[in-house]
């Protein structure tokens, strides 16, 4: 990569692990990656993908920082990469230039793109729009999986919150009629994060950030929202009346399981 400081290689899952700096950063410091947002602090994070490339976010940004009430929000998006996409180093240039050098890239895994965000924005839903598009603008045959956190199970959310995995058990056990109900339940269920926090919070006692529920939020949204597009407008309204009432709505309708508005006379 032209320009970029490589250091250091190791396997990992069957993949190389490789630091790269993308030209336009600026110094960067460790510190331990948590999911929400954080205050003017920069951060190296591990990618899910086999292979990281480390970058931090421009100069000018940390001195934006500096002046304005923005937060850091951390978050990750991932994609499939098409067949045709550029080779390693040619993508990792072309994610830079598009604005995403504060994103750490993991791409390990043959046809697959990870970028863990952390971003400043004056809300969650900024930053994880802003790193959409960036994203878009510098590969835009990536097909877009997931992002993330969003789907969890109750060993995530217990690390997440600081309790045992068995914890949380108890209290999805305790309360069968307002705990929220899995989007997938079997040998391991599967729960939107949003959901979870939300209930807990509304519990009270226990110590969540605001800014990890908002990043979770917006993911369910984005992840929704995605999904939205496989379903017709007209075959959703039609859905939406046989799956029940008893689900919370969320805000995260997708495209075509938007409601009509109702006019008023």
């Amino acid at each position: 990569m032209g320009g970029a400081l490589k250091s250091g290689a190791a396997m990992l899952g069957g993949g190389c692990i490789v630091r790269a700096r993308i030209p336009s950063v600026a110094a960067v410091s460790f510190a331990s990656p948590v999911c929400g947002a954080r205050r003017r602090t920069q951060a190296i994070m591990r990618a899910p993908c086999c292979v990281s490339l480390t970058t931090a976010r421009r100069t000018g940004r940390i001195a934006q920082a500096t002046r304005s009430s923005t937060m850091e929000y951390t978050f990750t998006l991932k994609y499939q990469l098409g067949e045709n996409s550029p080779a390693s180093e040619a993508l990792v240039e072309q994610l830079g230039a598009a604005g995403c050098d504060d994103a750490l890239v993991g791409i390990g895994q043959p046809g697959r793109l990870a970028l863990e965000f952390t971003r400043e924005a004056d809300s969650a839903d900024a930053a994880i729009r802003s790193a959409l598009a960036d994203v878009q603008g510098a590969v835009p045959s990536a097909r877009l999986i997931e992002v993330a956190p969003d789907l969890v199970g109750l060993t995530d959310v217990a690390e997440m919150v600081g309790v045992s995995r068995q914890y949380m058990r108890k209290l999805m056990l305790a309360n069968p009629g307002s705990f929220p109900a899995p989007i997938h339940e079997g040998s391991a269920s599967i729960w939107h994060l949003a959901d979870v926090l939300s209930w807990l919070h509304a519990e009270g006692g226990y110590s969540l950030a605001d800014d990890v529920l908002a990043v979770a939020r917006v993911a369910l949204q984005a992840n929704v929202a995605k999904e939205g597009r496989r379903v017709s407008r007209s075959t959703c309204k039609e859905l939406e009346s046989l799956v029940g009432h008893g689900s919370p709505r969320s805000e995260a309708n997708g495209p075509g399981c938007r409601r009509p508005e109702r006019r008023r006379p």
